[in-house]
């Protein structure tokens, strides 16, 4: 289905699903950045903020073993991995309780990219104060837009969920703070664990390719609702913003039916 620049692609089956993601993740991370970066000497990361919870997690494992065994030489274009440079998109606030985090999902899906050194994942801080957390967070983003990029915060890919409620990232209604820099949020979610940090709006829709990645059951309604004239979900309103501010905009649903 195309919607105007939102492209919904539905497939049938997890390994169908699965492998169109990842070849797309693979012509963005093979893409102008790797190119741009043959002969660098301080080439530039590929960033990507990555959706958390439990629907991504065989996709990651998955991703993981196909850029590890990445062969520039197989690639057409024979571009080389750029490092990559991902954190997650949002955080559960659960101080000394790694197994609620999306940040320990993500070192445990993409290990080996880790071990290879292929990848940098950046760690929401683990404060005992939600606004510390944010507010450290923004801080580290901010840090290495300035070191990485010439034009501020961006990112080259996001990855997004979507809630049954229409929900996407950590974005439940009005943050309770947003960081100083604009990047992070904490959000007051209604169910355990109820504080999220997440990036704002404005921090995902910087991304030059958007993405996403949901399951069909049980998402109907929200999903009728990225395609509205006036959506009233969180995910559809912020998908109408970023086609509407972004005339390059470069967005998919992938859906698994």
């Amino acid at each position: 289905m195309n919607s105007g620049r939102l492209h919904i692609q539905e497939l049938y089956g997890h390994a169908n699903w699965s492998q169109a993601v990842i070849n797309d993740a693979l012509r963005l991370i093979t893409g102008d950045k790797a190119e741009k970066n043959q002969g660098a000497a301080a080439p530039l990361p590929f960033s990507i903020a990555f959706a958390g919870g439990k629907t991504p997690v065989p996709l990651y494992q998955q991703l993981a073993q196909v850029l590890a065994g990445y062969n520039a030489a197989r690639n057409p274009a024979g571009a080389a991995l750029p490092p990559i440079l991902g954190f997650a998109g949002d955080e559960r606030h659960t101080p000394g309780q790694p197994q609620w985090r999306n940040g320990q999902m993500l070192r445990d899906a993409f290990a080996m990219l880790l071990e290879k050194q292929q990848l940098q994942l950046l760690d929401w801080p683990d404060s005992a104060s939600a606004t510390t957390a944010c507010s450290e967070m923004a801080e580290k983003l901010g840090t290495l837009a300035t070191k990485h990029t010439d034009s501020g915060f961006g990112l080259d890919l996001c990855y997004l969920g979507l809630g049954a409620d229409g929900h996407t990232a950590g974005i439940f209604g009005q943050p309770l703070l947003v960081a100083a820099n604009g990047l992070c949020a904490l959000y007051q979610a209604p169910d355990h664990p109820h504080q999220r940090l997440s990036l704002t709006p404005d921090a995902l829709l910087s991304a030059k390719s958007l993405r996403l990645l949901v399951q069909k059951s049980g998402k109907e309604t929200a999903l009728a609702d990225l395609t509205a004239e006036t959506p009233k979900t969180t995910a559809g309103k912020l998908l109408q913003r970023y086609l509407a501010g972004n005339p390059a905009a470069d967005c998919i649903v992938f859906l698994s039916a």
